[in-house]
């Protein structure tokens, strides 16, 4: 191209919107208590209130979505196996109020725009915060508020960091066990690369040349 133009709408900086109100439920790695806590907050829905939940894998999606509907709970679903006529169908579902609940991957994490959605739910927090922004940003739309709650848990420990300063850009409430967490991630990782130098300086010098000792 002669004399090309970029343009960007908006900041180029990672940040989440902020007409969401981003909540984090710190809790052990226990599955009971993630689907518990889950399920207490659908059994709370009001009807005016329409919820993305999302999963980290197409089993956990699935699974999730059974267990809905062996309860009795009316709820779509859309990831990677699923065929693109029952994708769509779930979209058109939640969009028109059919169902209120709709579980998915990171499928849906992006290019989805259904205005109407109250609340997101990272029932698995994904594995990068850029993820994490996209999927916040299915709610609070079109001038709209919304909510955003994450279940975090020991496993999710290196994106503490960097969820941290999303939220404080935001002006969101930083729980003091996510700052702790941070700093002991800090902390490992920086035992863990020592341990590593130390183990390759340790190393026998195997060089052929420059009068290296063989052995």
């Amino acid at each position: 191209m002669v004399n090309p133009v970029q343009i960007h709408v908006g900041s180029l900086d990672l940040a989440a919107v902020h007409s969401v109100t981003q909540t984090l439920i710190m809790m052990s790695d226990d599955e009971e208590e993630k689907f518990n806590t889950f399920m207490e907050f659908v059994h709370s829905l009001q009807p005016d209130q329409k919820i993305i939940a999302f999963c980290g894998k197409k089993a956990r999606a699935s699974h999730l979505a059974s267990e809905l509907v062996l309860q009795g709970i009316d709820c779509a679903s859309i990831h990677g196996d699923l065929e693109q006529c029952d994708r769509e169908q779930a979209l058109v579902d939640i969009a028109n109020g059919s169902v209120q609940i709709l579980i998915a991957t990171d499928v849906a994490s992006r290019g989805i725009d259904i205005e109407d959605i109250t609340h997101v739910i990272n029932y698995d927090f994904p594995r990068n915060i850029e993820e994490y922004v996209h999927r916040v940003g299915r709610t609070g739309r079109a001038g709209r508020t919304g909510d955003s709650i994450s279940y975090f848990t020991r496993g999710d420990w290196s994106q503490a960091k960097e969820l941290i300063e999303i939220l404080e850009e935001a002006n969101q409430y930083v729980p003091e066990e996510l700052v702790e967490m941070s700093e002991r991630y800090s902390a490992w990782k920086k035992r863990k690369e020592e341990g590593r130098a130390f183990a390759n300086s340790d190393r026998p010098n195997r060089g052929r040349g420059g009068g290296g000792r063989r052995w």
